[in-house]
């Protein structure tokens, strides 16, 4: 099953209106004020669970034995888990007791800055801001902005849209600046895809992908000649089911993942590329303990990275480029708010 992130939108202009004014709405009171400390409970339960199972047996060593090395072990240990742990609930703890003073006063304060790529999460980044406001803004493109804030949190309520460029320590990256560095294209490469040409770099990481398939069915091929030789080396009365199962593995595993290679390699000779254009969709799929990202657009669906899927910003029309044969994503732009 798809499934789409909850996004905080910020733009929302009955909000902006009431924090120019000074206060706050409702549906502003309700979203700050679920604010939980659960997050950092759960995190310091887990990790105070594996450093204590991590510590046990050299406190064990250090009963019985009296090994003084073993005790300064534990504290090692505990102390590499407990200062890190404790001071990432502590700024939750100081987050959401101030935002609970701030929703009592009531007061909103506005700052002009930007909204920059962190890595792995858009921030919002503006004088005076505390450091330990959780400033991720998910919904925002990058660029100039007027934000309304609580004054003691720090938490981010709406912001305004302002013209021209402005930086904080730097120049700021657009958006599709961010796309390209995350999803792998540059200039050239985006303007021979407007050509509808495959650029050099996106050439290059194709031929990196096939590289990396074929090494995969290698391994798969070598995994399963080894484990036929180990059936065959111990012959018993299940060999020719389990030689079955091997030979199965063996042969539909490289078969898939060589009909993956040459889609990318008729895609690399055929040099083209094919676009469709819309507001695109973050969503994925958890299967297990894994996670599968896509971009969704009309009704292509393209797998991406975890930090392409947080790079991407709902709303505006994207305009998306692929090969025709693989369906490979190689890039897209912002081509319309």
């Amino acid at each position: 099953m798809l499934r789409t992130r909850t996004e905080r939108y910020l733009t929302n202009a009955d909000d902006i209106a009431a924090n120019r004014s000074g206060t706050l709405t409702d549906k502003q009171r309700r979203e700050a004020g679920a604010l939980k400390l659960g997050t950092g409970v759960i995190g310091v339960v887990v990790l105070l669970v594996v450093g204590g199972l991590l510590a046990f047996p050299f406190v064990l060593l250090w009963q019985e034995q009296g090994e003084l090395w073993g005790l300064v072990i534990v504290a090692v240990i505990l102390l590499l888990v407990g200062v890190p742990v404790g001071l990432l609930v502590l700024k939750q703890l100081v987050r959401l007791v101030l935002t609970r003073q701030d929703l009592a006063a009531g007061d909103v304060q506005q700052a002009d800055g930007v909204v920059t790529w962190r890595r792995r999460r858009y921030a919002a980044e503006f004088p005076g801001r505390a450091f330990w406001t959780t400033n991720s803004v998910t919904s925002l493109p990058p660029g100039p902005y007027r934000f309304y804030y609580l004054p003691r949190s720090g938490y981010v309520l709406s912001a305004e849209k302002l013209s021209g460029m402005m930086t904080l320590g730097g120049e700021t990256a657009d958006l599709n600046q961010v796309l390209g560095s995350v999803i792998g294209f540059g200039t050239g490469d985006l303007e021979a895809n407007r050509d509808g040409r495959l650029g050099s770099g996106q050439g290059a990481r194709m031929v990196a992908a096939m590289i990396g398939q074929g090494l995969i069915a290698l391994l798969i091929l070598g995994f399963c000649g080894f484990m036929a030789f180990s059936v065959l080396s111990d012959s018993g009365s299940d060999t020719p089911i389990t030689l079955l199962f091997v030979g199965v593995i063996g042969l539909i595993g490289p078969l898939v993942i060589g009909w993956s290679i040459v889609k990318l390699g008729l895609d690399l000779l055929g040099g083209r590329v094919e676009t469709v254009e819309g507001p695109v969709q973050r969503t994925y799929r958890r299967s297990g303990r894994s996670t599968t990202y896509y971009y969704q657009v009309n009704t292509m669906k393209f797998t991406v990275t975890f930090n392409a899927y947080q790079a991407l910003v709902s709303g505006p029309v994207y305009r998306v480029y692929y090969a025709p044969r693989s369906k490979r994503l190689v890039a897209l732009e912002n081509v319309r708010s």
